[in-house]
């Protein structure tokens, strides 16, 4: 029994949380403010944690087995309670920055994942930050003479809500203003068709000022997607192998609209000199728009599904970059295949000939994206 006893003590002392001195640097796996739910008194369940919610706690669970290695970061404002496992672990006297070891809380609960309960009377949300941190030298992250300059911003569903409702703002003007060419180009079953009707699309010129407004919404749904993915990851290295930094969320979003437009705007004298050169001249309209077309559907399905991953309480940090490299690969190759099929059904040429075009105008650039995607 004693022996029993000095097991649970050497234990606990395990489990008390170490501070963070302002000297030491940290990266940031995991954001675990996306994770918090609270107690919906109406409807006695749990539900995602709005700001405006007038419950004065947050509960949430962390993946254990998932962070082997890393450390549990809470910064708290004064007279704060946490709990783990409904067991009140302290209570802040003042604003202070804690640490868990992930591995020592798997020991000592032996249990994949355990919740965590922060509560006060005085709660305070845009000062409390939990998150999955790796601390020591080799980090992307220093602090500087004080932890509050390196205190990651509170105000990522503002950011996400704002941009996010900005893009559908954009869209819905597109779609009162231009509903027949919107229809034409977001209809799905007439994007993935062989046999296309481009008659109305094509009333455009692939450079009009109505056709570059598409253009500048298909860039934006790209932005927003990345903005959102951005949010919801934090900070990431990923990044650091493409531009040779790490830029926030927002200069992402900036640098792949940038990116996205330009490509777009380019790929109209790119599929002219190719057409020209295998005189498929007839096929430079309905090459492009048949391209943007389904390019326009891709990026608004990834906006989409960017603002359902952040809204989720779904644990992705660990491969969300990976899923996202793996679908746009996907989907790349499908764009690819029907870009063919449309064109053998429109151009009726020989398929060597088609095929030697392809790789000219849409293989090599893929192989480059591929190439830059898999840095």
């Amino acid at each position: 029994m004693r022996k029993l006893f000095l097991l649970s003590i050497i234990l606990g002392l395990g489990l008390m949380p170490n501070r963070l001195s302002a000297s030491e640097g940290f990266s940031v796996i995991k954001d675990l403010r996306y994770s918090w739910k609270n107690h919906e008194p109406n409807l006695k369940i749990l539900v995602p944690y709005l700001s405006t919610s007038s419950v004065p706690a947050v509960t949430f669970d962390l993946n254990l087995n998932q962070y082997m290695g890393a450390e549990l970061m809470l910064i708290v404002p004064a007279n704060h309670s946490i709990y783990i496992e409904a067991a009140l672990m302290t209570v802040t006297e003042r604003r202070d920055t804690l640490l868990w070891s992930v591995d020592s809380l798997r020991s000592y609960y032996d249990q994949p994942s355990i919740n965590l309960i922060l509560y006060s009377k005085s709660w305070d949300s845009q000062g409390v930050s939990s998150w999955v941190v790796q601390t020591g030298d080799n980090v992307l992250v220093e602090t500087g003479s004080e932890l509050s300059e390196i205190y990651r911003s509170k105000g990522e569903n503002d950011r996400m809500i704002l941009a996010s409702l900005t893009i559908l703002s954009l869209m819905v003007i597109f779609r009162t203003y231009l509903y027949r060419l919107f229809h034409e180009y977001f209809l799905v079953s007439k994007s993935i068709r062989v046999r296309q009707n481009f008659e109305l699309i094509a009333a455009q010129s692939p450079l009009s000022l109505i056709t570059i407004g598409f253009i500048f919404l298909y860039a934006a749904f790209l932005a927003g997607a990345v903005l959102n993915l951005g949010l919801k990851l934090g900070e990431t290295s990923h990044w650091v192998a493409y531009f040779g930094f790490l830029p926030s969320s927002e200069v992402q979003a900036l640098l792949v609209f940038a990116i996205a437009f330009g490509l777009m705007i380019l790929k109209v004298p790119l599929i002219g000199l190719m057409a020209r050169v295998f005189g498929f001249q007839k096929a430079i309209e309905v090459h492009f728009f048949a391209y943007f077309r389904l390019s326009l559907l891709i990026s608004f399905f990834a906006f989409s599904a960017s603002i359902v991953v952040f809204v989720s309480s779904l644990d992705l940090a660990a491969d969300l970059w990976f899923v996202v490299k793996l679908v746009v690969l996907i989907f790349l190759l499908i764009r690819l295949v029907l870009m063919y099929l449309i064109l053998n059904n429109n151009l009726g040429v020989k398929k060597l000939h088609l095929i030697s075009y392809l790789c000219s105008s849409e293989i090599i650039p893929l192989i480059i994206i591929v190439k830059t995607l898999l840095r």
